[in-house]
């Protein structure tokens, strides 16, 4: 196996400007959280255009669930993963409830999935991942999916609030590359900067959007 050329290990190793915002999930999932409208992300029809149709896939911080109740309905075999209890609560509650006890989800960190490699057909991952551990995260998504496939990510390069917050977030996309390369080409590619409230102010969002394929040849690190 190769290793990353030296300039791409500094990339990894000099993290100390990559910061994931600060987020209590279980209370926000009890209260209501922003985003939680029931509604699917509207990166599904994007992430549909890269998939056949019989594929089983990983929704990796699928929160309450939103976009496997989605996913499933297009007729996937789809499998939730979260950090939070109460999103996984209710995404339980929710399956239940629309007679979809087939759906598995678990509470699960990203950079330790509990599934055995190359499980899953193609992933897609939602404005979770990011922070210092984004190269396990990489690492691990990897791990699971199966040779030459799709991992959908959207993410925030920066997140910004009017007011100084603990969910200000910062992820030079220097850092994101270095942390992908050794495990997936990039397919596709976009930015974008939107502004929203929340109950910690108005704030600004800088997402990017990547379609990586996962390489023949893995890296190691």
């Amino acid at each position: 196996m190769t290793k990353p050329p030296p300039e791409k290990k500094s990339q990894l190793e000099n993290n100390n400007s990559a910061r994931k915002g600060q987020h209590n999930y279980d209370q926000e999932y009890r209260e209501g959280a922003h985003w939680d409208k029931g509604r699917p992300s509207a990166n599904m029809p994007l992430f549909l255009a890269y998939l056949k149709g019989d594929e089983k896939i990983l929704d990796a911080g699928c929160g309450t669930g939103r976009d496997v109740f989605y996913l499933s309905d297009q007729g996937f075999k789809v499998v939730g993963a979260d950090t939070s209890q109460t999103g996984i609560d209710i995404a339980k509650r929710r399956a239940s409830k629309v007679g979809k006890t087939e759906l598995q989800f678990d509470v699960a960190n990203i950079e330790e999935l509990p599934y055995g490699d190359e499980s899953f057909d193609a992933i897609y991952s939602g404005y979770v991942l990011g922070g210092e551990t984004l190269p396990q995260q990489m690492a691990e998504l990897a791990r699971v999916l199966k040779q030459e496939k799709i991992l959908y990510i959207a993410m925030f390069l920066e997140t910004k609030y009017q007011t100084p917050s603990v969910r200000d977030e910062n992820n030079p996309k220097p850092f994101i590359f270095a942390a992908a390369e050794p495990y997936f080409e990039i397919v596709g590619e976009a930015e974008d900067t939107y502004d929203e409230d929340d109950d910690a102010g108005r704030h600004t969002h800088h997402r990017l959007k990547l379609v990586l394929k996962k390489s023949p040849q893995l890296h190691q690190i």
